[in-house]
């Protein structure tokens, strides 16, 4: 994909420049932990993830496919997930589940019982600091967006996640229309998306093929 911005999201907000930096390399050392304990499980698109199995909580290694979290109020989508990595961190650690996951794109995934990673931590206290970072991580995604939505106008809105939506890898950015991506993800009329996709594109803006996100130049500010 052909764009002019930086590879991280930028937000048009208070906290403006707000970046959320991937921790790659915690990432992959709690996979190379955690990988050898679980057991391989399959999803088709479409499929709820479940992250309770026979009675105990599980996490999950993502090494294929891409997932969609969901608020579980509203149905709102909260982020993607994508390989490599880790599902089921966050509600591992509490006792209230506020969302749930679903498969966008066929997956193979790990699935770790709590027990496994429990005693995974109590031999290895060492890998605390990345499960920190990764954790970090989360919050700070789900504050990310927060930031991208707290505006007053729909345009700003638009033009935030259009941003976001930019920064995904190629499987998530070949997968979903840039309308859907927004609808998602916002309290807007789809007559109101589809208007200002369109005014966008003809302003040679952004590029769209089948509803796809191709190309995109910086965005103006107003609109």
């Amino acid at each position: 994909m052909n764009t002019e911005q930086n590879s991280h999201v930028e937000v048009t907000h208070a906290a403006k420049n707000f970046t959320v930096i991937r921790p790659n390399e915690a990432i992959e050392t709690l996979i190379n932990h955690l990988s050898p304990l679980g057991s391989v499980e399959y999803f088709r698109s479409g499929q709820r993830v479940p992250m309770v199995y026979k009675g105990e909580k599980v996490i999950y290694v993502l090494l294929k496919g891409y997932l969609s979290y969901y608020n579980g109020e509203n149905d709102r989508v909260l982020g993607y997930v994508y390989p490599p990595s880790l599902i089921g961190v966050i509600e591992m650690f509490s006792s209230v589940a506020v969302g749930y996951v679903r498969v966008e794109e066929e997956a193979k995934l790990i699935c770790v019982k709590q027990t496994v990673l429990t005693q995974l931590l109590d031999t290895n206290p060492n890998l605390w600091t990345p499960l920190a970072q990764f954790m970090s991580y989360v919050v700070l995604r789900v504050l990310h967006r927060e930031a991208m939505l707290q505006v007053k106008d729909s345009y700003t809105i638009i033009r935030n996640l259009l941003s976001d939506l930019a920064s995904q890898p190629p499987e998530v950015r070949s997968s979903v229309t840039a309308s859907r991506f927004i609808l998602e993800r916002a309290m807007i009329a789809r007559s109101t998306v589809m208007s200002i996709l369109s005014q966008l594109q003809r302003g040679g803006f952004i590029t769209l093929e089948k509803g796809l996100l191709v190309a995109m130049r910086v965005l103006p500010e107003k609109f």
